[in-house]
């Protein structure tokens, strides 16, 4: 967590810090992202950053928090909305995903370096802890659906949010490869992380929430 001389500097210099290390996470894997690198876009000794927040794995998870807060704002009124039909739920989880990346581009983007971050030791825990908790929060909805009679009581619920949290966080790279979108090269740019239409969106995701709803069997 950041430290009370991060805290104590002026609002705008703080979110300039907070702006330049969001960028370089974006652009670059943990292990990759240099504090070098970040100093020098902003102008400041080296040493700042590790008096602003301790160690590079701080900044890390800071920076997690603080891109999942915002995520939460934009999307805190849909995901407490009762639940009436799932994949319509389902879906606006989505569009409020979409809004999300157009209003805060680089902090989409950061985030999903995140999920896609692998097999390194000083981040391993926020990546599963990141994890789980999606997951969690998916099985939850899928319980209180179930109870409620709207999906089978011979599916296994871990399995079913197991498949929709592989979707969840598979749909970027899907549409990453439909579409041959360069997301690091859009966040240099300053554009949304995925610059496709909201109908291109729409589409894929009826196809993805259509093949859940009705399987895949011919009847």
């Amino acid at each position: 967590m950041p430290t009370n001389t991060f805290e104590n500097l002026p609002e705008d210099k703080r979110q300039r810090i907070i702006d330049a290390c969001f960028k370089e996470f974006a652009l670059h894997y943990y292990e990759q992202a240099s504090v070098s690198r970040i100093v020098k876009e902003l102008g400041i000794a080296k040493g700042s950053i590790f008096q602003y927040f301790g160690s590079k794995k701080e900044l890390y998870r800071f920076l997690i928090n603080y891109a999942g807060q915002k995520k939460l704002e934009v999307s805190k009124e849909m995901l407490e909305t009762e639940i009436v039909d799932f994949f319509e739920w389902y879906k606006k989880v989505y569009s409020f995903g979409i809004q999300f990346d157009i209003q805060y581009p680089i902090y989409s983007g950061f985030l999903y370096n995140v999920v896609r971050e692998r097999n390194y030791k000083d981040v391993e825990a926020f990546y599963i802890d990141s994890k789980t908790q999606v997951f969690q929060f998916i099985e939850s909805k899928l319980i209180e659906q179930q109870e409620k009679g709207k999906i089978r009581d011979d599916i296994n619920i871990k399995t079913l949010a197991f498949i929709f949290y592989q979707v969840h966080t598979g749909v970027f790279d899907y549409l990453s490869m439909l579409y041959d979108v360069d997301f690091r090269e859009n966040i240099k740019q300053g554009k949304p992380l995925f610059s496709v239409s909201k109908d291109q969106i729409d589409n894929m995701l009826y196809e993805f929430t259509s093949i859940l709803k009705t399987g895949m069997q011919k009847v």
